[in-house]
């Protein structure tokens, strides 16, 4: 994402969280730039009755929480240390300096936001069928396109049913119904419990 050596010049430091963390909170004020270096984060949001909806999984080398940067409005969802994460943590006022002054590093931010933004256009597309089988289907086309979550060796999805679940709008049990469905149509298999997409 952002190189690290111009991060650390304009004075980013290391921050560690520990797993379970809240490093930021939907509807707080933002005072920094976030790039993840160790770890995995996740992006999301809960409704008033504890119901979740994942944005995202961040991977290594990935920033995250960067709209309120731009905006100056408050965090639009929540962001949690899943493992031991280490971060760089930059002050807005010095991220805006780093952006000012390094426009390749502001193109690459944007190339981001595009790849959110289309991900976030494809799955409200398909939310708005009623076929399961379509949003699941959609979700693991876009793990493959994009290598997220995805194990590249042997194509193993690295995401649990229930975070499958909380990434599409559906209830658990309808993704498990659904990718056993897929797995005896032949479009995934799955091995020991792990879902796998073929080749």
């Amino acid at each position: 994402m952002l190189n690290s050596d111009i991060l650390i010049k304009y004075g980013a430091t290391i921050k560690i969280f520990k797993e379970g963390e809240v490093i930021f909170a939907e509807g707080d004020d933002c005072h920094y730039f976030y790039q993840l270096i160790r770890g995995t984060v996740k992006w999301t949001n809960y409704d008033s009755d504890g119901g979740e909806m994942i944005q995202e999984f961040i991977s290594e080398g990935n920033s995250f929480g960067e709209l309120p940067l731009f905006d100056g409005l408050p965090y639009a969802a929540t962001a949690i240390s899943e493992s031991i994460s280490e971060l760089y943590r930059l002050p807005k006022e010095k991220f805006d300096k780093l952006i000012e002054e390094n426009p390749q590093e502001l193109k690459k931010l944007t190339q981001l936001f595009v790849k959110r933004l289309r991900f976030k256009f494809m799955m409200l597309r398909e939310c708005l069928g009623k076929e399961p089988e379509n949003r699941v289907r959609s979700l693991f086309k876009y793990l493959r396109e994009s290598s997220k979550n995805l194990d590249p060796n042997s194509n193993q999805i690295t995401l649990s049913r229930q975070e499958i679940a909380s990434m599409i709008g559906l209830r658990v049990e309808t993704v498990i119904r659904t990718v056993r469905k897929m797995n005896d149509s032949g479009e995934i298999k799955i091995l020991h419990g792990r879902i796998f997409l073929p080749n």
